[in-house]
């Protein structure tokens, strides 16, 4: 794994009809992990869009799976924690672009707000050390929102 828990907001917003509709928003991510004689430190900014398809279950469920794409900047911060042989901080940033997919199962909870229990996976590639690179995610969600 390249860093432990991540952890950021998110604010989306969807124009929807009944089985489909299109997505956009964006976000932040906060991570971060300690190696032996170093600290790294990932900040990440994105903007994403998506389509979704959307399945009523019931009359307060549906299933929604979404496929679309994200792109944003990824700025790194290591830090030496080692007191024998000290290093400057190092620095950098990357843009990062790839495809993400999802799943959610969304509850109404009336008739303006829905909960959605899901997950998204996403793919974002970057130039690191000379070559490109894929970086593979998964986050799991929990979202309370509003139609209007």
């Amino acid at each position: 794994m390249r860093t432990g828990f991540v952890q950021g907001p998110r604010l989306g917003y969807a124009y929807a009809w009944r089985w489909v509709a299109l997505a956009i928003g964006g976000g932040a991510d906060f991570s971060g992990r300690s190696l032996e004689t170093s600290e790294e430190k990932l900040v990440s900014g994105f903007g994403r869009a998506a389509i979704e398809i959307r399945l009523p279950l019931s009359s307060v469920l549906a299933l929604r799976a979404s496929a679309g794409a994200r792109a944003g900047l990824l700025a790194q911060k290591v830090t030496s924690t080692s007191p024998l042989n000290p290093a400057p901080d190092d620095n950098e940033t990357a843009f990062v672009v790839g495809p993400e997919a999802g799943i959610a199962l969304r509850a109404a909870l009336g008739q303006m707000l829905f909960a959605d229990l899901g997950g998204n996976g996403s793919v974002v590639f970057l130039r690191e050390a000379g070559s490109t690179r894929g970086i593979t995610g998964a986050v799991g969600t929990l979202t309370v929102g509003a139609r209007f």
